[in-house]
């Protein structure tokens, strides 16, 4: 079986690249501010660094927990990527490890459970030389967690989903998440709190 990624032309509606070498499934994929850059998450426990020009692989940044790769977003000269119940901060200088987060709860284990898994993280880097910002997650333990990407600290855990959080989106004002239990909820990004739950009728 291949295991591949697929960059499209959507001005043309063709294939632009085929990006072949993981040797396990591919979750989630991302492209640099330029387009020269794409990002894929895998079950091979890599994040894969591919060149758009020649398709080569440039770099795989292995996680060490022996879980897959499931999600992964890139952001002015940085990635994170989620792996069992954590979520790694890479730096495109030298394609270093610069931060782990962890602090969802759950057993996470190969072949055994998946409780505490973290499903989606969102990055948003306000100063990339001090390599400050905040990074998003949200986790099957039912909570979404605010961090800080200098320190590490979480700055907040939001709870309320009643069920595993599968996706998370956000901006300036607001925070959208949505969960396994059918609703989707609108909380306050300053301050962090539920404004509004949404569910369906």
């Amino acid at each position: 079986m291949q295991f591949k990624a697929i960059v499209w032309d959507v001005r043309h509606c063709s294939v632009l690249r085929v990006l072949e070498g993981h040797t396990g499934a591919v979750f989630s994929v991302d492209l640099d501010e330029s387009s020269e850059l794409a990002f894929t998450a895998s079950g091979d426990k890599t994040v894969g660094v591919w060149q758009l020009s020649s398709g080569l692989c440039l770099k795989r940044l292995k996680h060490t927990n022996g879980l897959p790769v499931v999600a992964l977003q890139w952001q002015e000269g940085y990635i994170a990527s989620c792996s069992g119940s954590t979520i790694t901060l890479w730096s495109v200088d030298g394609w270093k490890k610069v931060m782990e987060f962890q602090g969802h709860e759950g057993q996470v284990m190969v072949g055994v459970g998946r409780e505490g898994r973290v499903e989606c993280a969102q990055l948003r880097v306000r100063d990339p030389t001090n390599c400050a910002g905040t990074v998003l997650s949200s986790s099957r333990d039912k909570t979404i967690k605010y961090w800080d990407i200098h320190s590490g600290r979480c700055l907040q855990t939001l709870s309320g989903h009643a069920g595993p959080v599968n996706g998370i989106d956000w901006n300036e004002v607001f925070i959208t998440s949505a969960s396994d239990d059918g609703d989707v909820r609108i909380w306050d990004f300053h301050p962090c709190h539920n404004r509004i739950g949404l569910a369906p009728s």
